[in-house]
């Protein structure tokens, strides 16, 4: 599950550069996977 945009880890301001967005928003890159063990794929 992509928790990105919805649960982002750090917020970062729109302002300047490209460079230091990106640099910024790469916390926020991640999937979380849940295992449960039952062998039933969601």
């Amino acid at each position: 599950m992509g928790m990105g945009e919805s649960q982002p880890v750090k917020q970062c301001a729109s302002t300047g550069n490209r460079s230091a967005l990106i640099a910024c928003l790469q916390p926020n890159r991640r999937v979380e996977v849940e295992v449960d063990g039952s062998g039933v794929v969601k």
